[in-house]
């Protein structure tokens, strides 16, 4: 969802038909794959060179 789609007074359109049976098919298989992606995210040797150490903000420049 874009942040142009909702509007005062209500949304800019519709939702097409059949969106939230695939939100639910969607949220339904997302349990059964989450062990996967965090494999994929905290095991892999690239994203964490991609990843680790970037963006660090201390205390003093975060307040």
């Amino acid at each position: 969802m874009h942040a142009n789609y909702v509007r005062p007074g209500g949304v800019a359109w519709d939702m097409p038909l059949g969106l939230m049976d695939d939100i639910y098919d969607w949220a339904v298989k997302f349990p059964e794959r989450i062990d996967e992606l965090e494999d994929v995210l905290t095991e892999n040797r690239i994203w964490k060179a991609r990843t680790i150490d970037i963006g660090l903000v201390d205390a003093k420049v975060a307040l």
